[in-house]
């Protein structure tokens, strides 16, 4: 992975720590998904379930809140991204 995607990765794992985020990329098939996702504990149920998961470098590993269930992109794949704000 590239110093850009590197970095572009490590902002992207520090809004997911936050909480919710609209993520928008492209699958592997071409199909464009959006997906709220997140990272921070205090939105998954089973957050031991992911313990010991290895994934590509160039993956992130999220947990999807709408699909209740652990996912994956490529982060070159990204094409935005959204933080979801509390009101």
């Amino acid at each position: 992975m590239n110093e850009e995607m590197s970095n572009r990765k490590s902002q992207l794992l520090k809004v997911l720590a936050e909480g919710p985020v609209t993520v928008t990329f492209t699958k592997k098939n071409g199909e464009v998904r959006n997906m709220v996702c997140t990272i921070n504990s205090q939105y998954i149920k089973d957050f031991e379930s992911i313990r010991g998961y290895q994934c590509d470098p160039n993956q992130v590993r999220v947990f999807d809140v709408e699909k209740d269930g652990w996912r994956s992109f490529l982060v070159d794949h990204v094409i935005e991204w959204k933080q979801i704000l509390n009101e």
